[in-house]
């Protein structure tokens, strides 16, 4: 979330509701005719003041490219040197309401400004919050080495040894970016950072957060055999936490890994446990994945019968949500089933539409289904 810097409006700039009536309403009326007063007076100083009240009383509202020209209009009367501390807060403000008005290439170049003009007050604090926010409008904008460098600007301003919620926010964002660039070991690094952090703040819901990404991190570095000590955590964590959407997650994590170390009896707990909570804290395309992997452990473990009636939940699921990548692979185990049940016509047709599914997005399984068709 990109934040307004040093303000003195709710917490993240965030609105009270666009299309408010009565009191709020009312306030809006007020600061209007306020702003106008005051640019027919001589008093400047007021007048940007009346225009930084008006956009935050739009910005409030969720009119954020009114808010956002309110903001820019007192950062152009703030010109003179005694008006820098306005002007820099207009432009971080104005920042801010750009990127929620969508946008955001304005809101970069008005962030930049504003982190300039706290550079000449010496503000670090504030130039820190606008180095994180030029790093999220990066991001956002897909510009990944340049929201990299932003972050790292920001991360230097933290005084040392701080257990802050902002610098723990920075690790995280910045082994997102790191992941997104492949770069895991060091995204691994941030993000043992942001764990240190969390447990030193004792908040229970970002240490469960961190467990997950590290957990998903040594799994991709180092393997499903260190991932597994790491999933256990997880799971207790969110367990002991009474998290229950959370555990769900965990369980998730668990049966992934699971499969990948070729356990299928624990992995078939771990699914079915999921299975029973999905309708309450999963998506719509969890319930397919589920019942697909659920169809492959038990494929895995020579029991067709249980496998065909999950690959047929997947392969109907998929269908469903669209997911064109799910269907094939889906497709593929049930073909096995209905082979093993004896009708290999029916499971090389099941094989062929997998085929022209995968061929193009998943060469593995494409492959896979080639062997199957070769093999009947």
């Amino acid at each position: 979330m990109v934040q307004e810097a040093l303000d003195t409006s709710p917490p993240n700039g965030a609105p009270a509701g666009a299309g408010q009536t009565g009191p709020h309403a009312a306030s809006l009326t007020s600061a209007r005719l306020e702003v106008e007063q005051a640019r027919r007076g001589t008093d400047r100083y007021r007048h940007v003041d009346a225009l930084m009240r008006l956009g935050r009383l739009l910005a409030r509202a969720g009119h954020w490219v009114e808010a956002a020209a309110a903001f820019e209009a007192a950062a152009a009367l703030a010109d003179d040197p005694t008006s820098l501390p306005r002007r820099a807060q207009a432009l971080a403000n104005a920042g801010a309401a750009l990127f929620q008005g969508d946008q955001p290439d304005e809101a970069l170049l008005v962030s930049y400004q504003a982190k300039e003009a706290f550079e000449a007050l010496g503000d670090v604090a504030a130039q820190r919050q606008l180095w994180t926010n030029c790093a999220v409008i990066h991001r956002h904008l897909a510009q990944p080495q340049p929201a990299r460098l932003a972050a790292q600007q920001a991360e230097a301003l933290f005084p040392a040894g701080a257990a802050d919620p902002d610098l723990i926010d920075m690790h995280v964002l910045q082994a997102e970016l790191a992941t997104e660039a492949g770069e895991l070991a060091l995204a691994q690094t941030h993000a043992e950072a942001a764990l240190r952090g969390a447990r030193e703040l004792g908040d229970g819901a970002l240490i469960g957060r961190q467990l997950e990404q590290l957990s998903a991190l040594v799994l991709e570095t180092q393997g499903p055999a260190a991932a597994l000590p790491r999933c256990f955590e997880t799971f207790t964590h969110y367990r002991q936490l009474g998290d229950e959407p959370g555990e769900y997650r965990a369980t998730l994590q668990l049966a992934l890994v699971y499969q990948h170390l070729g356990r299928w009896p624990d992995s078939l707990a771990a699914l079915t446990d999921a299975q029973k909570k999905v309708r309450q804290h999963g998506s719509n395309r969890d319930t397919p994945m589920l019942a697909a992997s659920l169809a492959a452990s038990h494929v895995a473990m020579g029991q067709f019968p249980a496998a065909a009636r999950q690959a047929q939940a997947a392969v109907a699921g998929y269908r469903a949500v669209g997911d064109g990548l799910g269907l094939g692979r889906a497709l593929v185990t049930l073909g096995q089933c209905v082979e093993a049940a004896g009708d290999p016509r029916t499971a090389k047709t099941l094989w062929r539409e997998a085929l022209t599914l995968l061929d193009c997005v998943d060469p593995e399984g494409a492959d896979a289904a080639r062997q199957l068709l070769g093999s009947g």
